[in-house]
């Protein structure tokens, strides 16, 4: 067991030969550098009300034909949570809606299909549920 400082209320306390957060350098969020006719292809996406869009649109030092995918672009515009979310809304359609329209997002594309097939599954139980009360 590590040397606890009693000052402290921690369940853990880092080992005194490790670096404090503070002191780390991070490159995690780093700006991604643009080169001008970068910037030029990055302007256009900027408009859009999702704050990541054309922000991987960069291509220099990957190989020809390569782009970086950026997590957070859609084909709609809209936040990433926000479209997921509303493939809910309106239960197999809205989710449909979306496996149809959501091209560049897995993650949406992701909750279109989740939605679809659960609420595709609660209808054909009620249907099984009500023709069984029905039945008699």
């Amino acid at each position: 067991m590590s040397y606890q400082n009693p000052g402290t209320f921690a369940p853990y306390t880092p080992p005194p030969d490790e670096t404090p957060k503070s002191q780390r350098s991070s490159v995690r969020y780093a700006p991604v550098p643009h080169s001008s006719s970068a910037a030029a292809s990055t302007s256009a996406s900027v408009q859009s009300s999702n704050p990541f869009a054309g922000v991987y649109q960069t291509t220099h030092g990957l190989p020809e034909g390569t782009i970086k995918v950026n997590k957070y672009e859609t084909t709609l515009g809209l936040r990433v949570d926000v479209e997921a979310a509303c493939t809910y809304l309106l239960g197999c359609v809205t989710g449909v809606l979306f496996l149809i329209m959501e091209t560049k997002n897995d993650y949406v594309r992701f909750h279109a299909w989740q939605s679809s097939l659960l609420f595709a599954a609660v209808f054909v139980s009620s249907v099984v549920v009500f023709a069984a009360d029905h039945s008699s």
